[in-house]
Parts: structure tokens; sequence; C-alpha cells
């Protein structure tokens, strides 16, 4: 959604980041200190921005997405080759910098909820890390008692038992979001996206997946975010 603001400009602009919490009624974030947070953020995480082929994207919006969001921006044609094209958008893998060997698994008890015992596959190494130990850290974590860890970590050997896990959940945002701002209305306003000014969002769909096992952890965070033309109001005087 921020990076759909880009391409928002007045009240839409406006209504957008009162929404997504960037302005109250006694002040308003800029667009470049907002962008600048984000690239500050994203020098550690990778983004994907793939449009449709036939959106023609504003060279202005694009170099804002590639300096602050850090954003590889592909074109594709969702209508002939839609699986395809979702597939690619769903790929981010990230592997385990300690692998855990596959014979080491097995079927232990997970309490849920600290109560119910339920038998899951659980993986299991026994090496060397950094660690630290404190019962302030199973109580509450807070910026102080975070890096007082990270400052206190100490070589040690450990076990780790960890449950392999795979999970996923659907969103349709725009069921979700109630009352909507102009943004997501036919008053929507987005003409610092593209050069056909009657644009509106007609959809937005997120996804969320994760799957942890021996190799390491697999996971997805797609925000899908379709656009539509406006109808075209006419008034009568009568």
């Amino acid at each position: 959604m921020s990076i759909l603001m880009n391409g928002a400009n007045g009240e839409t602009l406006k209504d957008l980041k009162q929404f997504l919490r960037y302005k109250n009624s006694f002040s308003e974030v800029s667009d470049e200190t907002i962008n600048t947070g984000f690239e500050v953020i994203n020098n550690k995480y990778y983004n994907q921005i793939i449009h449709n082929k036939d959106l023609q994207l504003l060279d202005t919006f694009v170099n804002t997405i590639k300096v602050y969001y850090k954003g590889d921006i592909q074109s594709a044609d969702f209508v002939n080759n839609g699986v395809i094209e979702t597939e690619r958008v769903n790929e981010w893998i990230r592997n385990w910098l300690e692998k855990f060997w596959e014979q080491s698994t097995k079927k232990l008890d997970f309490y849920n909820n600290g109560n119910n015992a339920t038998k899951v596959d659980t993986m299991f190494v026994r090496k060397e890390f950094n660690y630290y130990e404190s019962s302030e850290l199973n109580s509450e974590i807070n910026l102080q008692n975070l890096k007082q860890a990270i400052h206190s970590l100490r070589q040690s050997e450990v076990e780790i038992f960890l449950p392999k896990f795979k999970t996923e959940k659907f969103y349709d945002l725009m069921n979700e979001i109630n009352p909507k701002p102009i943004a997501l209305t036919d008053r929507a306003d987005y003409s610092r996206l593209n050069r056909d000014f009657d644009q509106k969002v007609a959809e937005i769909l997120h996804k969320t997946y994760i799957s942890v096992d021996e190799s390491g952890t697999e996971a997805a965070a797609v925000t899908a975010i379709r656009m539509s033309r406006s109808p075209i109001h006419v008034l009568y005087n009568g």
C-alpha cells in the first residue's frame, strides 16, 4: 500500500496517508520522509514488483520504487500466462545457515497453549551457537533487553528442537477494509502512477506462506493489486 501511495495524487494521496497512519489532524509526513524510511528497511529485504504489460508506468513512479523500495520492476502477461506468472511472483527462498539432518527428525510432543500435547515432526541439532539465556526474555521482549541479549551472546553447545511446519493465509482486503479510504473508491486519483488518469483499485489480494523444514525456510508474502478503469460519471441538470 505504501508503494501504491507513490502513484496517488491530491485528496487520494492525503486520505491514503491518513489510512496508513502517516497523517493525523495535526501533521502530515512528507513523501520523502516515508520513502526514506522504507529505503532503510529495504536494504535488508527484497521487493519484486510485477505489473501487467498493458500498464504503462510513469518514469517518476518507477524511479521512486527502484531507489527507495529496492524494487525489481518487471512486466508480465497475467491474461495469457496467469499460472506461470503467479508462480514466479510467489517464489522467495532462504536457506538455513546450519541445516538440520533429516535422520534426526522424529515425532515429539508439541504443547498447544502449554497444555495439550500433539505429536509433530521435530527437527534436532546439537552444535555450538551464539547463545544467551534470560528469564526477562520469557516474559517480555523490548528494545532494551533485546540489545542486552545481543551483546551477551557467547559460543555454547546448544541443543535445538524445532517443529517442522507449513502455514498459509489468504486475505481479500477489499472486503476486510471498511470504511474504505478514497484510494479504494471510484473517486481515486492515480495520476502519478500511469498515463491513464481513470484508474481505480478493483481488488487487493494478500497471501502469506511459510514452510520450515530441514533445508531451510521457504516464505512468501505477496500483495496483488488489480487496477481497472473507473466508471464515467455523467451529471444531468434538469
